[in-house]
C-alpha cells in the first residue's frame, strides 16, 4: 500500500513537473479524487495527506495531496549576507518565539554555519555569529561545518538552536531543492512575510 502512495504521488509530481510553474491549486496539492482512500485492489486503500495536515483520521479538514518542498526557505539558498540574515530572524522570532536579539544572534549563527568563511559574521548593533573557536570551546567540541546543510537536524549543532526550536521553525526550511530561496507561488504567508524582510 506505501509502495502503492508513492508511485502514485510520483506519478503525479513528473505529470506537473511539465509546467513551467508551479502554483497551489494544482492537481499534486490538494486532490482527495487522486490521493484520499485510494483502492488497491484487494489490498486496502491508501491516502497521501499533505504533511502539514492534521494527521486526525476524523479531521473533515485534510489536504490530500502533496507539499511543495520548494515553498520553504532553503538554507542553502539563502545569502550569507545581512539580507539572508534578516529573512532568518523574521522567522526566528514569528514562528520561533525568539526575542528580536536572540534571534539575530542565531540567524548570524545560522549564516555563519553555512559560509566558508572563519571571520565571524556581523549582524550589527554588536551581534554576531559563531565560528569554529566558539563550537571548539564547547563539551565535546567541533568545528563549524562551513558549508551547505546535510539536513534540517544539522542545525541542533548551530549556537542558538535547540530541538524545541527546531521543531516550531522545520516546516518553513528546506536544505533540498535549487538554488531558489523559496518559490513565492506555494510558499504560505509566514514564509512571504519573511521573504519581504530582505
Amino acid at each position: 500500500l506505501a509502495r502503492a502512495g508513492v508511485e502514485s504521488a510520483a506519478a503525479t509530481a513528473i505529470e506537473c513537473g511539465t509546467n513551467a510553474w508551479h502554483s497551489l491549486g494544482q492537481s499534486w496539492e490538494n486532490n482527495p479524487g487522486s490521493f484520499r482512500g485510494v483502492p488497491v485492489g484487494n489490498a486496502g486503500t491508501f491516502s497521501v495527506i499533505h504533511p502539514g495536515a492534521t494527521i486526525d483520521p476524523h479531521e473533515t479538514n485534510l489536504v490530500y495531496g502533496l507539499a511543495d518542498e520548494s515553498a520553504r526557505i532553503n538554507l542553502n539558498a539563502l545569502p550569507l549576507d545581512s539580507m539572508g540574515c534578516r529573512i532568518l530572524q523574521t522567522l526566528l522570532q514569528s514562528v520561533g518565539g525568539l526575542d528580536a536579539t536572540r534571534a539575530a544572534e542565531t540567524a548570524a549563527a545560522i549564516i555563519d554555519w553555512r559560509d566558508v568563511s572563519n571571520t565571524v559574521f556581523n549582524a550589527g548593533q554588536g551581534v554576531t555569529g559563531a565560528e569554529s573557536d566558539y563550537y571548539r570551546g564547547l563539551t565535546p567540541p567541533y568545528a563549524c561545518h562551513d558549508g551547505p546543510l546535510d539536513s534540517l537536524e544539522e542545525l541542533l549543532l548551530v549556537r542558538g538552536i535547540d530541538a524545541t526550536l527546531l521543531e516550531r521553525i522545520r516546516g518553513y526550511l528546506t536544505v533540498y531543492g535549487s538554488n531558489t530561496i523559496a518559490n513565492i507561488n506555494t510558499a504560505d504567508t509566514t514564509v512571504l512575510t519573511a521573504l519581504a524582510q530582505a
